[in-house]
């Protein structure tokens, strides 16, 4: 019976991407209209879908725009090394350095080379321990979205950067009536909806003392 039920289980994945970001139009609008021109700082308390509503701009962006856009996790690339040795890969060039002068002398280099705008997506920008990566990124001529938790991580850049940095979206929170939609649509798409009605009875079946839920199928 579960196999009846679940008929989409990659809806309920956390990687999993929709096509449309409901309860997101208008900060999808912003985005899509400003990614390409200007620098940008989002940000949004955990549980907005900043990074969902971000993924979903960059895949439509890639698949539509010359510019590309590569998506980070600061949790992950904390350093302007470790930054500069995954876009360099993105590139397709694999250096061994570990000179961030030779590092940025190859990215240099290969940006020259180049017939489209490449844009740095930096996610969990408070985790980055080098903040002075983001004016080294910036005198690359690359294009940049930061994304954080709260303004306050804004506060980290220097004037520079700012000046850089200027335009800001912020993701509100969702209501409890967003969560509910978002969670009724994931459930649309998952699940069989002759199921709904049958929920009672497949509870039924799993409480039975001959039954586990993990065997009912």
């Amino acid at each position: 019976m579960v196999s009846k039920i679940l008929t989409n289980p990659g809806i309920l994945k956390q990687l999993y991407i929709p096509e449309k970001v409901i309860h997101r139009e208008k900060e999808f609008s912003q985005l899509v209209k400003s990614i390409s021109l200007v620098n940008t700082f989002v940000h949004g308390p955990i549980g907005s879908g900043k990074i969902l509503l971000l993924k979903r701009v960059i895949l439509n962006h890639n698949e539509t725009k010359k510019d590309k856009i590569i998506y980070m996790d600061c949790s992950l690339y904390q350093t302007t090394n470790a930054i500069f040795h995954e876009t360099l890969r993105a590139l397709n060039r694999v250096v061994v350095s570990k000179s961030n002068y030779e590092l940025t002398k190859r990215l240099r280099v290969r940006l020259r080379h180049l017939d489209y705008r490449m844009i740095l997506c930096l996610d969990h920008f408070e985790r980055l321990k080098e903040v002075e990566t983001i004016n080294r990124i910036l005198s690359l001529g690359l294009g940049l979205i930061i994304v954080a938790e709260s303004f306050d991580a804004y506060r980290r850049l220097n004037l520079e950067a700012k000046s850089n940095v200027a335009n800001i979206i912020k993701i509100p929170s969702y209501t409890i009536d967003q969560t509910f939609d978002i969670l009724k649509e994931r459930a649309e798409q998952a699940f069989e909806k002759y199921t709904y009605s049958n929920l009672r009875s497949l509870a039924d079946e799993a409480r039975s003392p001959i039954n586990d839920i993990k065997s009912i199928g």
